[in-house]
C-alpha cells in the first residue's frame, strides 16, 4: 500500500508541474473514528521497532468534510517520518484538538528532532535533512499541498524534550 501512496504522489506532483489539478473528494465524517482506524494500522509496524504508538483524540472533535484517502496519506507521511526518527523504548503520540473553527493533528516523536534541518524547507520538494535516514523528500512537501487543498496548514516545531511535533489544521 506505501508503494502505491508513493507512486499516486509522483503521479499528481507531476501533474501540478505540468498546470494541471487534481481534486479532494470531501466527505463530512467522524474524523476521530476514522483517525483512530489509520493510527491503530500502524501500531504494529511501531511495535516491531520498540516504539510505542498511543492516539489522545479529543472528543470535542466531531464531524467535518475531508477527504479521507488523501489525508491518510498525510497522516501516513508523518507517522512513517516519526517512526523512522523514533529509537525503540520511545512514544509517539498522536492528538487531535479542537480549536475555535479549526480541528489540529498532531504527531509527537521522541527521535532526532529538527536540529538538523532547516525548517524553512522542510516542507519543500527534495528537502532532505542532514541525517543518515534514507527518504525521496516528497512525502512532507505533497503533505502540504493536500492539506492546503483543504483549506489547512501543516506545521514542524523542536520539542523542548527532544524530539519534533509534525502539526496540520483544518478548518471545520
Amino acid at each position: 500500500c506505501y508503494m502505491k501512496d508513493i507512486v499516486n504522489m509522483v503521479l499528481d506532483i507531476s501533474k501540478l508541474d505540468q498546470g494541471g489539478s487534481f481534486n479532494i473528494s470531501l466527505t463530512v465524517s467522524f474524523f476521530n473514528l476514522w483517525l483512530g482506524k489509520v493510527v491503530s494500522s500502524f501500531v504494529k509496524e511501531f511495535a516491531e521497532n520498540g516504539v510505542e504508538l498511543i492516539f489522545l483524540p479529543d472528543e470535542r472533535v466531531g464531524t467535518i468534510p475531508f477527504d479521507k484517502e488523501k489525508l491518510r496519506i498525510v497522516v501516513s507521511n508523518l507517522l512513517t517520518n516519526a517512526l523512522k526518527f523514533s529509537p525503540a523504548g520511545t512514544q509517539v503520540y498522536v492528538r487531535t484538538a479542537y480549536c475555535d473553527s479549526m480541528i489540529s493533528v498532531s504527531v509527537a516523536d521522541q527521535g532526532i528532532g529538527l536540529k538538523n534541518v532547516d525548517i524553512d524547507k522542510i516542507f519543500s520538494r527534495f528537502y532532505q535533512g542532514n541525517h543518515n535516514q534514507k527518504g525521496c523528500g516528497i512525502g512532507l512537501a505533497y503533505s502540504r499541498q493536500l492539506v492546503e487543498m483543504h483549506g489547512g496548514t501543516i506545521s514542524a516545531a523542536e520539542n523542548e524534550s527532544g524530539g519534533a511535533t509534525f502539526q496540520f489544521q483544518l478548518p471545520l
